[in-house]
């Protein structure tokens, strides 16, 4: 079963924040090879994420180590990427609810269409997908 890993479990799996860092990486040492899947957005979300200064704690990485640190996950075995799916814009009009979006939102919306439409389970930290029906969810938290 691939499962679709929010920013939020990558960045907990390498930032060292203790009780999510060892969440996240007990979790991913369950996982068989090509099992845990990036998207363009979870990468370039990770990697905004990691040369942040307010994310990482004081200690952002430059752009070259955060690189480096997305190719690491990737080069592990148990990772792959998945292209969007040709039915993502489908997936992603059919969800959205009939009232204003905060930013925010718009992102979880676009990570449940992707999930929904590749058939893929949401791993994730983040309680709030608990409102997409039918959404494949692992909660780490």
């Amino acid at each position: 079963m691939p499962y679709l890993a929010d920013v939020n479990v990558w960045v907990n799996a390498v930032s060292g924040v203790q009780r999510s860092f060892d969440k996240a990486n007990q979790w991913l040492e369950q996982r068989t090879d090509g099992e845990v899947m990036f998207c363009h957005f979870t990468m370039l979300a990770l990697l905004r994420l990691l040369t942040n200064l307010h994310a990482m704690r004081g200690f952002p990485l430059d752009a070259r180590q955060a690189w480096e640190v997305y190719e690491r996950l990737r080069d592990d075995p148990r990772t792959g990427f998945l292209e969007e799916p040709e039915t993502l814009e489908t997936e992603l009009g059919r969800l959205l609810p009939a009232r204003a979006l905060r930013g925010a939102d718009w992102t979880d919306y676009y990570l449940a269409a992707f999930a929904l439409s590749s058939g893929c389970t949401l791993v994730t930290f983040d309680r709030g997908f608990d409102r997409f029906t039918g959404l494949k969810l692992h909660l780490l938290a």
